[in-house]
Parts: structure tokens; C-alpha cells; sequence
């Protein structure tokens, strides 16, 4: 209990309670049991199981999101391979003028102006740091864009589908109210009821006895 499963893989023997929140956002643990799977990065909250291994930690979940992380640059949008073709359609009629003005006044200081004032690198470069800028700016509000080409495909999509828990929702419950019965005063209720869950990393446990923190 309290262990980090180093590999992905299935579940031979055992049942355990796992915190997926890693990759789902959901606060909520998992049980699993025989023959289910589970995933690396995942925490043990509860329980023993033995796990036979499916993926070694190169090819885990968790080690494709974070090659997905370092490659997102590389799923460039379509308006940058536009810039980039422009940029290097501009190169030739650059050096067209340069050797045109050489020609006409044999002065190298103002045929090498023309090359001065060449927009193809502005093209290219301004298109590509507007597109990281973006990247950067959505990572700042924690929004993960793969990739160029799905910032841009954003402006075509009519219909969003959100995960709730963890993304519209915070993943930290809380207690709300206390209803005591047969006699108990709310403290006790809740005294009595963190005293049994302080003992689990769960966070509707976690959440009692914060509360229960709050009231002593």
C-alpha cells in the first residue's frame, strides 16, 4: 500500500484499490482485480495484487504521453508548411535582385541591401513562433496541445466534449454536511468517522479528516 506500479501489466492474484488520477483526473480510486489492467504511474491506495507484465517502462503508458510531450513540436498546422513554402519561394527572386542591382551599379553595399531587407526568414520564423507562443500560453492554463495542427484544427470544431472530473470540476472533494442519527451530535459523527479513515490515502478520506482538522 502506498507503492508506485513501476510497470504496465495485468492483474494475476489480488485485489487493490489504485489511484489512477495520473492519467484520468478522477479523485475517485479504481478496484481492480484478476485479469484487469493497470498502468504505470498508478498508485497503490489499498490492498496487494501481483501483476504479470505487458509493457516494459520504455513502452508504458505513461513513457508514450511523455515522448508525445517532447515530439508535439513536430505536428506542425498546415499555415506552417504554407510559410515555409512561401519563405522559400521568396529566396530565389532575393537573390535574382541582388545580383540584378550588382549588375546595374556594381556596388556590392546596395545589392547586398536587397538581401538586407528578404522577408523569407520572417515568414518563416513569425508563423512558427506565433503557433509555439500559443502552445505555451494554453500550457500556462494547463491546457496540453499536442501539436500545431490541433491548434489550428480548434477553429473548424463545433462541439467540445470536456472530462468533467479534474477538468471543469476540482478533484478535491470536500464535506458539505454532516447528517447525525440515532442520537449523535454532528462532532461525534465526525470524529468517529475520521478516526476510521485517517488511516486510508483515499480522498474522500482525506477529505473527512481535513475536515475534522478544521473542527478541532
Amino acid at each position: 500500500m502506498g507503492s508506485m506500479i513501476p510497470i504496465d501489466g495485468e492483474v494475476v492474484d489480488g485485489e487493490a484499490m489504485i489511484n489512477e488520477s495520473s492519467f484520468t483526473g478522477e479523485p475517485l480510486s479504481k478496484h481492480v482485480k484478476k485479469n484487469d489492467t493497470v498502468f504505470a504511474g498508478t498508485l497503490v491506495e489499498e490492498g496487494k495484487r501481483f501483476i504479470r507484465v505487458r509493457n516494459l517502462q520504455d513502452e508504458s503508458h505513461i513513457s508514450n504521453i511523455v515522448k508525445m510531450i517532447d515530439t508535439n513540436e513536430s505536428l506542425k498546422a498546415s499555415i506552417q508548411a504554407k510559410a515555409e513554402y512561401l519563405a522559400d519561394s521568396i529566396v530565389p527572386f532575393s537573390f535574382l535582385g541582388f545580383f540584378g542591382v550588382l549588375a546595374l551599379t556594381r556596388n556590392v553595399t546596395r545589392a547586398t541591401s536587397v538581401l538586407m531587407v528578404d522577408y523569407s526568414c520572417a515568414i518563416r520564423l513569425s508563423t512558427s513562433i506565433a503557433v509555439i507562443g500559443a502552445m505555451l500560453e494554453a500550457s500556462k492554463r494547463n491546457v496540453l496541445v499536442k501539436g500545431g495542427k490541433y491548434l489550428e484544427a480548434i477553429k473548424d470544431a463545433d462541439v467540445i466534449v470536456f472530462d468533467k472530473t479534474g477538468t471543469l470540476t476540482n478533484a478535491n472533494p470536500t464535506v458539505k454536511k454532516v447528517v447525525p442519527l440515532n442520537g449523535y451530535t454532528r462532532d461525534e459523527v465526525l470524529r468517529i468517522v475520521a478516526c476510521l479513515e485517517e488511516h486510508f490515502p483515499h480522498s474522500v478520506a482525506n477529505a473527512i479528516v481535513n475536515q475534522a482538522k478544521k473542527k478541532a
